[in-house]
């Protein structure tokens, strides 16, 4: 969902990231297989705000280009 609020600019993808997100905070008492799992563990939900407070520069590892290694520090890469 950031994914395609930065490609389409639509805040409705970012709405409905954040909703997603404080549902699965308010349901993380059910993370207990992989608690340190980057995509399903508590980790996972800190990482998710961080990114829904910067969505410009979030990046899913392993499948989008992230930017950071040739970005200015403290300057967006996109």
């Amino acid at each position: 969902m950031l994914n395609l609020y930065r490609h389409t600019g639509d805040r409705g993808w970012l709405r409905r990231a954040g909703d997603l997100a404080h549902q699965a905070a308010q349901e993380r008492s059910r993370i207990t297989e992989y608690p340190y799992s980057l995509y399903k563990g508590e980790l996972a939900l800190a990482v998710l705000a961080a990114d829904l407070e910067r969505p410009e520069d979030s990046a899913q590892p392993f499948f989008e280009v992230e930017g950071w290694r040739n970005s200015e520090p403290g300057k967006s890469s996109r």
